[in-house]
């Protein structure tokens, strides 16, 4: 008879430590989003949102005609601002139970891992839709960037209406 071999100790408090949760302001990020509340309130964890933020067309424009153009910096507090009303939209009352992250720029599978890695993330909740492509998604690019454990937030599929 064989001696039954030890399984390492599980210790889910260091892997729900600092979850860092990208957000769309989707459905699936809404269901990440509600993961990650979960997952503090069981485990006391670190909730951390990020947004990649870039400066739109209307911005250029207006700039163009003598408006005042938005520094790099009010966008990123545009960006947090608008990850907390997000928060409170979904669930009323609990914005101050997450630290909202914001960057300016156009690569969000380098600006997640940037971040996660700046914020010492140890669990990366990515949101994602089931769909058919014939290229890497991004979801698989951002998982192979992250150094932390990743757990995907997989959205059920549309129904069809009759």
């Amino acid at each position: 008879m064989q001696p039954a071999t030890e399984v390492p100790s599980f210790d889910a408090r260091s892997v729900f430590e600092r979850v860092l949760v990208p957000v769309d302001f989707s459905e699936g990020a809404r269901r990440a989003l509600a993961t990650a509340l979960e997952l503090r309130r069981r485990f006391g964890s670190e909730v951390h949102l990020f947004r990649l933020t870039e400066s739109s067309e209307n911005d250029q424009f207006l700039a163009g005609t003598g408006a005042a153009a938005f520094s790099p910096q009010e966008l990123v507090e545009a960006a947090e601002a608008r990850l907390c009303r997000f928060v409170e939209n979904v669930f009323p009352g609990r914005s101050g139970e997450v630290v909202p992250h914001a960057q300016v720029g156009a690569d969000v599978v380098h600006a997640i891992a940037r971040s996660a890695r700046h914020i010492g993330t140890t669990l990366v909740l990515l949101a994602e839709e089931p769909k058919q492509t014939l290229f890497r998604s991004q979801i698989e690019k951002i998982v192979q960037e992250l150094d932390s454990a990743v757990l995907l937030i997989r959205t059920p599929p549309a129904t069809l209406q009759h």
